[in-house]
């Protein structure tokens, strides 16, 4: 009995809430010692604010001692309202949440009113960077001998305490300076008492205690003296004993100092794991030469809290533990701990367990990249097959698309081969390679069953059992996560890329092998193979994605992934935004295989999530060069044409140049461009005639990338030079006009002077870097009048530039070189991002990218920028409509935000009448109105789609518009738009029966978007694409709409608000969006027209009128202007898809060039679904007569078949779908020719698949249709021979017992071995199956189990009542 009492006692025990253990040894608290003896006066009260963890449980041990009374403060209550600062003596401040600034003020002042004697003291001097106005005013003191005190050990602490009673509450007793023997240095192991105070003591200990410490991989975990003796020693004691258990040698070290560098390079880690934010120079981590990788923690919430929901971290501190840290070059920011209690408790930091676990794994695989032999190393692939189609194969997403995958792709190849990988074959070029890629590393649409059944019997595709997959999906996905999919996608193994023979079910997963390094393309969303759960939100993954992902973990045993180029959809799952559990779905398909990712340098707002998300570490990589654009054929004649008509004297042959510049100007359809219509035989005035020229030079003047980059090639000459003077800018070229002379005849407008200017530019740039001419020779040389000795400033700092952009793009190898450092588990040294057009910083490339500080934005130029752009507008809609506009609509863009550092919120705010506030950081915290009566005209009322990125990655920019309309909307002044909408929109939600305080709340919120936890939708997103499943663009709204309207302000944070939407949304009469980058463009973009386009979809359904749309073209900030959208659309076909120039240059590029001109059709069907009158017929008629009929004898049909006849098939299908949806009304005879080009294009190739043609039954249909013309026998045999040849993609082979060659028996056998090698449990066969033991067997166990049980219970209940032990 006393065994059974003492188990008991025992699980009563094990069930409690852990206790705090002891600390080590050299950080174990004093004994309580009397000091001073405490007058007999009455407790006196203080308050403390922001300390580090377990901080505050020490200084109250020493309460009692000065007859105190200390509280804590956390976040939560902060915020909450429900404290006061009244009693308290002081108040101490610590760490400061940059975001609480207006609590504190409050809390301060309202506590100084009814206690005039409360003071307020910074420990730290945190708080008077945050506060500085009530540090100007003595509010706040700052006693820096309160630092010597704080965070150093217990003692002083207590000697904190005794400093405070003494000096400021007048207390009798003596002053103890701080002891500084007790801070923390050295190195520290849980297991030994006291501190090392250097490496070799260390390793000489660790070899008396038998630990391996020659051939096992080495880590350092860097922690800060406070944290490792109060806010994190459980953590630290956690890290090393999980490191340990997995045979690292592992070591804690102080960072910071002289003597951390010196110990950290006699360590020799293989990789570092930070505790906490770190303040060490790239230099030194460059040295080093580790990966550096952090454990990161949170207090806001709880870790309950945080494991059940989808916030992420807080927003303050994503800023310390990853942003600031990613400046460093930080990879994996992983959650390593959390606070029980959470609300900013002051406990100490818990560690979790299966983060710890992760993390630990996670590092190990980067040591073994840095120990492994390259040949021994297996490296998958992951490429994008984004379609599912043979035209698009690994082209990168909108903002990506600008790498030519397959040339890139053999680059790295080759050098892994030379650099000792073991890889069977490498693909001779791109040719062989993608048709390796169209045979077996394509991802099959479930409207392709034939398809994906020769694939699966050609013995190359992974055949992964029924069996295998139910294994780790139970040892990987959490019970709530695997309802969720079964709930969305069925039982195992659903029904994408699912194949069965002879009754037996598998997963088919594509793949190139080439030995110890295999190609696989990334598995679309579900929603991409099934349209019907558009309107779900939170929707996994399907099986066969995570089948893929967790073959690589298990099956192929990957030591890294390459995600090839920008981007995937593994950071897209719905999940937290930073600080991933177990439960998230973008953690479980990583597992613990490093991801290294080739990323273009100019998408910095999906930089972010990748690297949070899906722990990437980012080689960055050039966008092509953007060169001028210069003319079409036909609007080079045009001009011509008019440059002789200019030197021409009146007469009849000035007259014949303008009948013949009217009939040229009409024939290209100039007059939808400029909105000049002409009446029948009317010729252009000579005004007219002038401003098409003006029209023309500023098309010739358009920048546009004419090639693609190749990764680790610096772009060729004859494209870099001209991109050199690109990046220099109008300013450069304004400068330059200072000593070049321009001719009259080449300024007749402002275009045709920036056109010679550009060419002299070009010139002179050709002559410093390919001649050896200096900046001097260089500018004299395209200059008739001498030159004094010193050249204008500005010129010769665009000269010095030039030479650096020279410089540094021979850098460009750093890309393929920086790929294979990574997968040696080398440090990528950081590096920023942007274009250098931009910032010309960004180069070299083949760095670990980083972005601006969000909470600098709007930066100071932003805001003159943002300004300068509203007024433009403003005056234009007041002179064209007659009136201010009431309501502007606008989609956040983190793109836009991360490029142009705010220019959108610029114009945002500035509408509204607020203006930012920037601390002596230039940080943007605050916010002032702008009175009436400055502003001169009236306020203007904002509605904000926040899809994407921006919610997530700038949360605190997105809180501070919300809070600028909730500003604007309380001031009850004249003609205040937004408070007259805001309380009207109060009533109507009042009268809908919503309480006054949320109609309140409510009515002030501008800002709306997609549910927490989901990065826009991929429902959506493909239901666009797959234009065969819907007839309405209504249709298409619906599923919008019911993703879309989540809101977003103080209080109601994400909550869907239909009514809501539908009510603020009225009265919205101009859309605006950004464009801040040379390299997209509202053709090629497609973000464009389905970000900005859908929303502007919504405005006309809901309110009944299309909005104006303009885009902000900050692509050069000194060009700064406000442009309609459909006036650069148009604008844009004559710079892109109808510029010989560029059609020539994509032509070099081969099979992704191919690819780029069926981007840019589909983009135009994409225009015309969103916005009805951006397309016009012309349009559609100039892509037939330049990509079916040739007009610009370019050869381009035989191009297309030569390189890839499935883009000009996606060509062909996108005009006819157009044209059967009635957003084309081609002539008869024009239908019928793309028609045949179509059917003879899948006669010869084969359907090409994807998702606009693929199962596109009603398109199979009007194709047939157009075909099935009466009386023509070569269109009866090529309809008969294309209905055939389409039957192929859904017709599968009859399955027999035994009909799996030889072959194909091996590589199944082979994928169930290699399941095997999971841990745990022994996977089975599929086709064995383990006898299964009968329920009568279990009898006697469970009977036995209740009884235990019961007499458990039984002995509990009198131990309970007080049964003695003995």
């Amino acid at each position: 009995m006393r065994f059974i009492h003492w188990i008991y006692l025992s699980l009563i025990l094990a069930a409690a809430p852990l206790q705090a253990e002891p600390p080590p040894a050299a950080l174990k608290p004093p004994q309580k010692t009397q000091t001073t003896s405490p007058d007999k006066t009455a407790v006196q009260r203080l308050a403390f604010i922001g300390l580090h963890g377990g901080i505050f449980d020490i200084l109250k041990r020493y309460e009692d001692d000065y007859q105190l009374q200390l509280d804590y403060f956390t976040d939560e209550q902060l915020t909450s309202g429900t404290v006061d600062f009244t009693p308290y003596q002081i108040v101490f401040f610590q760490h400061v949440r940059g975001q609480d600034r207006d609590h504190y003020r409050k809390l301060i002042s309202s506590g100084r009113k009814q206690n005039p004697n409360l003071r307020i003291i910074s420990i730290s001097g945190l708080a008077e960077k945050h506060l500085p106005l009530l540090t100007q005013q003595g509010i706040i003191e700052h006693d820096e001998e309160l630092k010597s005190y704080y965070g150093s050990s217990p003692e002083n602490l207590r000697r904190f305490l005794l400093y405070v009673n003494v000096k400021y509450l007048k207390q009798s007793g003596t002053v103890l300076p701080a002891e500084t023997v007790d801070r923390l240095t050295g190195l520290y192991h849980p297991d030994h008492e006291g501190m090392f105070k250097e490496t070799q003591e260390f390793l000489k200990w660790s070899k008396q205690q038998g630990k391996e410490i020659n051939n096992t991989p080495r880590v350092v975990i860097a922690v800060h003296s406070t944290h490792l003796a109060f806010q994190q020693p459980k953590v630290v004691d956690a890290l090393i004993r999980q490191f340990e258990k997995k045979g690292i040698l592992a070591v804690a070290m102080i960072d910071g100092g002289p003597d951390f560098e010196t110990n950290i390079f006699q360590f020799k880690p293989e990789a570092v794991v930070h505790t906490c934010h770190s303040r060490e120079s790239t230099t030194f981590r460059e040295k080093l030469g580790v990966p550096h990788l952090h454990s990161i923690f949170f207090r806001k919430q709880s870790i309950k809290e945080w494991q059940n929901n989808l916030e992420g971290i807080a927003a303050n501190e994503m800023a310390l533990h990853v942003i600031s840290q990613e400046l460093l070059g930080a990879i994996e920011p992983q959650i390593g701990s959390g606070t029980l209690h959470g609300g900013g408790s002051p406990e100490a930091f818990t560690p979790i367990e299966e983060r710890i676990n992760h993390l630990a794994d996670r590092t190990l695989n980067w040591t073994r990249l840095a120990r492994t032999p390259n040949a021994e190393k297996k490296i998958a692939v992951v490429y994008y097959d984004r379609e599912m189609g043979k035209a698009e194969l690994m082209r990168g997403s909108a903002t990506g698309m600008f790498m030519n995958g397959p040339r890139s792709l053999i680059n790295v190849l080759n050098r892994m081969k030379n650099d000792g990988y073991s890889l069977s074959r490498v693909p001779q070029d791109e040719d062989e390679l993608i048709e390796l890629m169209q045979k077996q590393g394509r991802q099959i649409g479930v409207w392709a069953p034939g398809v994906l059944d020769r694939l699966a019997r050609s013995g190359n595709a992974v055949l992964i059992p029924v069996a295998a997959y139910n294994k780790w999906l139970e040892e990987k996905v959490p019970p709530k996560q695997r309802e969720a999919i079964i709930k969305h996608w069925g039982p195992p193994p659903g029904k994408f890329l699912v194949w069965e023979d002879v009754g037996e079910k598998f997963i088919v997963v594509p793949r190139i092998d080439l030995g110890n390094v295999i190609l696989l393309p990334q598995p679309l969303r579900g929603e991409a193979h099934d349209t019907s759960l558009v309107h779900n939100k939170l929707v996994p993954p399907p099986h066969n994605y995570l089948a893929t992902y967790f073959w690589l973990q298990e099956g192929f045993t990957a030591d890294a992934m390459i995600h090839f180029g920008t981007h995937g959809t593994e950071f897209l799952l719905p999940g937290k935004p930073v600080g991933l559990s177990s439960s998230d779905w973008s953690d479980m398909i990583m597992g613990a295989i490093p991801n290294i990712n080739p990323w273009i340098i100019n998408n910095l707002g999906e930089s972010s999530p990748v690297r949070r998300r899906a722990y990437a570490t980012l080689i960055n990589h050039l966008v092509p060069p953007s060169v001028n654009a210069e003319l079409s054929d036909e609007l080079l004649n045009l001009h011509n044409d008019i440059d002789k008509w200019v030197i021409l004297e009146e007469g009849a042959l000035k007259e014949k140049f303008r009948t013949s510049i009217t009939d040229q100007f009409l024939k290209a359809n100039l007059h939808q461009d400029l909105r000049l219509p002409l009446e029948e035989n009317q010729l252009l005035t000579p005004k007219q005639i002038e401003q098409v020229l003006e029209y023309m030079h500023d098309i010739h003047n358009e920048t546009t990338p004419v090639s693609l980059h190749v990764l680790g090639e610096a772009p060729p000459r004859n494209l870099m030079l001209p991109w050199i003077v690109t990046c220099l800018g109008k300013r450069f070229r304004d400068a330059l006009n200072e000593v070049v002379t321009v001719p009259p005849e080449e300024a007749l407008n402002p275009g045709d002077k920036q056109k010679y200017l550009r060419k002299k530019s070009e010139e002179i740039v050709t002559l410093l870097l390919d001649q050896g001419f200096s900046p001097h020779e260089a500018v004299q040389s395209v200059v008739e009048k001498p030159l004094t000795d010193i050249l204008p400033e500005k010129v010769t700092k665009g000269l010095a530039l030039t030479q650096t952009l020279d410089e540094a793009f021979t850098h460009t190898h750093n890309e393929v070189d920086n790929l294979l450092a990574a997968l040696n588990g080398k440090y990528i040294s950081p590096g920023p991002g942007n274009s250098p057009d931009r910032n010309p910083a960004v180069v070299p490339t083949g760095r670990n990218m980083y972005l601006v500080n969000p909470e600098e934005v709007p930066s100071r130029p932003s805001w003159q920028i943002g300004k300068q752009l509203v007024d433009q507008l403003l005056a234009q809609h007041l002179k064209d409509k007659g009136h201010y506009p009431e309501k502007i609509a606008f989609t956040l863009n983190s793109f836009a935000t991360f490029q142009d550092y705010g220019v959108m919120e610029a114009q945002i705010l500035y509408l509204m009448g607020v203006e930012p506030v920037w601390d002596e950081r230039n940080l943007v915290a605050e916010l002032k109105l702008i009175p009436a009566a400055e502003l001169g005209r009236p306020r203007v009322d904002v509605f904000i789609s926040a899809l994407g990125y921006y919610r997530d990655m700038l949360p605190t920019r997105m809180r501070l518009i919300d809070k600028a309309i909730r500003l604007v909307a309380s001031q009850n002044e004249p003609n205040n738009i937004i408070y007259q909408n805001s309380q009207q929109v109060k009533a109507e939600l009042e009268q809908q029966g919503v309480k006054p305080e949320k109609a309140e709340r409510l009515s002030r919120a501008r800002i709306f978007g997609s549910p927490p936890g989901q990065f826009g939708s991929a429902g959506y997103y493909y239901l666009v694409e797959r234009s065969g499943e819907w007839d309405t663009r209504e249709e298409l709204l619906n599923t919008y709409l019911s993703f879309s309207r989540h809101v977003y302000t103080d209080g109601i944070w994400g909550e869907d608000a239909p009514e809501t939407y539908n009510r603020q949304i009225q009265g919205t009469e101009v859309l605006i969006r950004s464009w801040s980058d040379r390299t997209r463009s509202p053709l090629s973009n497609k973000y464009d027209w389905y970000k900005g386009g859908s929303l502007s979809l919504a405005i006309k359904h809901l309110t009944g009128k299309e909005p104006e749309w303009f885009f902000s073209d900050v692509r050069d900030p000194d060009q700064a202007s406000m442009v309609n959208a459909e006036d650069a659309l148009r604008k844009d076909y004559r710079v892109r898809l109808f510029n010989r120039k560029w059609i020539e240059g994509m032509m070099k590029e081969g099979y992704a060039g191919a690819d780029q001109i069926a981007v840019h059709v589909s983009n135009t069907m994409g225009w015309k679904i969103m916005r009805e009158n951006s397309v016009t017929d012309e349009t559609w008629n100039e892509i037939v007569d330049t990509y079916i009929r040739d007009k610009r004898n370019l050869n381009i049909k035989e191009w297309f078949e030569s390189e890839n006849p499935f883009a000009y098939q996606e060509v062909t299908e996108i005009l006819l779908e157009s044209a059967r949806k009635e957003y084309w009304k081609p002539s008869p005879e024009t239908l019928q020719e793309v028609a045949i080009e179509y059917a003879k294009s899948v006669v010869r190739h084969g359907e090409g698949g994807g998702l606009r043609g693929g199962g596109n039954k009603k398109l199979e249909a009007f194709v047939e249709k157009v075909l099935s013309a009466p009386g023509s026998k070569e269109l009866d045999t090529l309809l008969a021979s294309y209905q055939k040849k389409s039957r192929e993609s859904v017709t599968t082979q009859e399955p027999k017992p035994n009909q799996i060659t030889q072959k194909e028996n091996q590589n199944i056998e082979q994928q169930i071995s290699q399941t095997e090698q999971v841990e745990g449990n022994e996977l089975m066969p599929a086709e064995e199956k383990p006898e299964q033991a009968a329920p009568e067997q279990y009898l006697p166990w469970v009977l036995l189990l209740i009884l235990a049980c019961g007499t458990l219970v039984v002995v509990g209940f009198w131990a309970g009542r007080g049964i003695p032990s003995k």
